[in-house]
């Protein structure tokens, strides 16, 4: 069955919901426009067209920037400040902000100037968006055995260490973002890194909640103290396998996200997609999306909770390809939130 067949089955309760799969290449050459010299025309493109608070976002840099983003604009995208917060690209990385990834209490002294100069550069666009991907040691009980991370901590118990610990890690994200906030007080601000349930391909599959939380408990740990300084939570669906599994993969990550967000509030999710597999898979990276995998990118996240969709494409295949794209008309709040039929609270969908 083609995958535009069971959204159809899934949307005939929601009657204000119309949407419109565009499968076609818009007529690219079989092999990738950097390699032929063609390049696809905006002309052969419908505008999409969005209502209430449905959004879709253009993300892609590269060659033409300019002439993409204002043919972007008036095709219905907004446009996205995507800043890589911690590099310091004016002074050749002199001044890069590294995390050592165990001693969150160790922000290098310029850890404010740079990032305050960085947000500066940016345009103040349709939504501001905070690149900052880290990783850091969460074997607390080793951490609590080190004299020098109790006292930086100045906890005088594990909980309280514990605690001390994952805020301290928050204000690498958090501060960035507030600081973005007071350069532009108009602009919505989120982060492309940490989520309330961390991208994760097998992680809801045959588990039970128990079993969830211990994967993903320290996720919403760390989320609870970014939410109040960010609006809108993003949720990294890139495919990384030619396998229907990988539609699963996207319903289960949008809707974990959705179903945390809720919990503390009604902040909207956007899904960030790329049409290209994931450079971590040696054999299909960076090579095209099969089609029916760009009709779910496209249509699967508004069915479970995410309020926008964002195109991303990295630099070096900007013009390549101009995207599926979903037409979605609705009315103001009307799509949408999780599927409920065949639908599981803890495992995704059945």
């Amino acid at each position: 069955m083609k995958l535009r067949g069971v959204f159809t089955a899934y949307c005939s309760p929601i009657t204000s919901l119309v949407l419109v799969i565009l499968s076609t290449r818009f007529g690219l050459p079989a092999a990738p426009a950097e390699e032929t010299g063609s390049m696809p025309e905006w002309s052969g493109i419908r505008n999409v067209k969005m209502q209430g608070d449905l959004k879709v976002f253009w993300n892609v840099s590269g060659h033409d920037n300019d002439l993409n983003e204002r043919a972007a604009v008036a095709h219905g995208f907004e446009l996205v400040d995507l800043l890589n917060t911690y590099s310091d690209y004016p002074g050749s990385q002199q001044e890069q902000i590294v995390p050592d990834g165990r001693n969150p209490w160790n922000k290098p002294p310029f850890f404010e100037r740079i990032i305050r100069r960085n947000v500066g550069a940016m345009r103040g666009l349709s939504i501001f968006v905070h690149d900052i991907e880290l990783d850091f040691e969460e074997d607390l009980d080793k951490l609590w055995n080190d004299p020098a991370m109790r006292a930086a901590s100045r906890a005088t118990s594990r909980k309280g260490f514990r605690d001390a610990y994952y805020r301290e890690w928050a204000s690498w994200y958090t501060q960035p973002c507030l600081w973005a906030k007071q350069k532009y007080p108009k602009t919505p601000v989120g982060i492309y890194g940490p989520q309330p349930f961390r991208r994760d391909y097998w992680g809801i599959e045959g588990k039970d909640a128990k079993q969830i939380d211990g994967t993903h408990k320290t996720d919403a740990e760390l989320w609870k103290y970014i939410d109040p300084t960010v609006d809108f939570c993003i949720a990294s669906i890139y495919c990384f396998y030619d396998d229907p599994g990988s539609v699963y993969y996207m319903a289960a990550n949008i809707e974990e996200n959705y179903g945390r967000m809720r919990q503390l509030g009604n902040k909207p999710v956007y899904a960030y997609v790329w049409l290209r597999y994931h450079n971590s898979n040696a054999e299909l990276k960076n090579k095209e999306l099969d089609d029916y995998l760009v009709e779910a990118m496209a249509v699967l996240p508004f069915f479970c909770g995410a309020r926008g969709l964002v195109l991303g494409l990295g630099a070096q295949w900007a013009g390549a390809l101009l995207p599926h794209l979903a037409v979605v008309h609705a009315q103001p709040r009307t799509c949408c939130g999780p599927i409920e039929q065949g639908r599981s609270s803890q495992t995704g969908y059945g």
